[in-house]
């Protein structure tokens, strides 16, 4: 959730400070709402990054779930 907080900030602050404009390409929310959808239609580059870190996530943890021994 701090993670997820922390992007957010960084995105809603971009346009205020200098130095966020090279973290900003790589922020999941610009991928998802940076070039507003509601008025000019999906990136659909963006939403293929979203969906695909996110089976990337969702796999790794999958593995390293199976991977835990709770006996030790």
């Amino acid at each position: 959730m701090a993670v997820a907080i922390g992007t957010y900030v960084i995105y809603s602050l971009a346009p205020l400070v200098k130095s966020f404009e090279h973290i900003t390409p790589v922020l999941p929310i610009q991928w998802a709402i940076g070039n507003q959808p509601l008025f000019e239609g999906f990136d659909y580059g963006g939403l293929t990054k979203l969906f695909i870190s996110s089976l990337v996530l969702h796999f790794g943890a999958l593995h390293f779930y199976q991977r835990h021994d709770i006996r030790s």
